[in-house]
């Protein structure tokens, strides 16, 4: 494993996992560059993808991961969007 590795010495970072949900949705933009619809896409993904979550809705986990994820990795779309009311 490298530093760049997203797995790296086991612990996956939230810039880690968004990256691999970016490349698994081939969003191409740098993470710091991603729009509001990336974001949501990837948060979206990852949200139906957690323990809990079937095909039409996303679980309790689900939400606290997406939420969790939003807060660490995008800051500013967390606080524009007002999800800390949502926490």
């Amino acid at each position: 494993m490298t530093l760049d590795d997203p797995t790296s010495q086991g612990i996956l970072k939230p810039d880690g996992v968004v990256n691999v949900y970016r490349w698994a949705l081939d969003i191409t933009t740098p993470i710091d560059e991603m729009d509001d619809d990336e974001i949501a896409a990837v948060m979206r993904q990852i949200g139906f993808d957690s323990p809990g979550s079937t095909e039409d809705s996303i679980g309790y986990v689900g939400i606290q991961l997406m939420l969790f994820l939003t807060l660490t990795a995008f800051p500013k779309f967390y606080e524009r969007h007002g999800l800390s009311h949502v926490n």
